[in-house]
């Protein structure tokens, strides 16, 4: 009963979520931050990263099945889907890795329910006095490149910053939960994926960049077209 009270809680506060950040978007020119719509921003965004910093796989029912055994194949499960939000499951077996791609238009609240994963994030780098001179990619700065688990606060991916784009490689079989608001949509928010081909360090800040070149297609041997029905899953 405290696990169905907790997911339902969670589709709440993202209801919530989703709606005060459309006002915010609707009005990005009017509303300032004393505005009670951006305090009630912020409040339903402090919320929901703290009610799934605590989620845990247990809380959605389901059970654990062996994927490194099973599949060498990221599985997408989608809990439940609007217009608004797509809250969903990734499984991904040890070993496996999602590669380098984006969230254009897009927040993402995502966490770690279950396992361990290399995580690795950029941003770009828009105004650069070298970026004229790349005609390779795009100049990216690391964000991130560390070790995530269970332990860790759930990662808020924003629009532009904050490591919008990300690798996921599980170094034990993992389950990602993520909500996408709003989800992509193949037009306007389309993902594209990088590939990194090309990385130095700024001796002038100690930061690390690397050159990541777009991608016009799924990188091969990538498959994240294999999806579970979220009831399979269910204990």
């Amino acid at each position: 009963m405290q696990q169905l009270i907790k997911f339902k809680t969670i589709i709440e506060s993202t209801s919530k979520f989703v709606n005060s950040h459309n006002i915010i978007k609707n009005h990005n020119n009017i509303i300032n931050h004393n505005n009670e719509n951006f305090v009630n921003y912020l409040s339903y965004k402090k919320s929901l990263l703290s009610e799934l910093k605590q989620v845990h796989w247990s809380d959605l029912f389901i059970r654990i099945p062996n994927l490194s055994k099973n599949s060498k194949q990221i599985a997408y499960i989608p809990i439940l889907q609007n217009s608004n939000f797509d809250i969903c499951l990734f499984l991904i077996p040890k070993g496996i890795k999602m590669p380098l791609h984006d969230h254009p238009n897009m927040l993402v609240f995502s966490k770690i329910i279950y396992g361990k994963a290399k995580w690795k994030a950029f941003d770009l780098v828009e105004q650069s006095s070298i970026q004229s001179q790349l005609n390779q990619g795009k100049l990216a700065k690391l964000i991130r490149n560390d070790i995530i688990d269970t332990n860790n606060d759930c990662l808020l991916i924003d629009e532009n910053t904050g490591g919008n784009i990300h690798s996921i490689e599980a170094i034990e079989d993992c389950f990602l939960f993520d909500i996408l608001t709003p989800p992509y949509d193949n037009i306007t928010r389309k993902c594209t994926y990088y590939e990194q081909i090309n990385e130095f360090e700024n001796s002038n800040n100690n930061n690390n960049y690397s050159i990541l070149k777009n991608l016009p297609n799924v990188p091969p041997g990538y498959d994240c077209s294999f999806n579970i029905e979220y009831f399979y899953l269910l204990n």
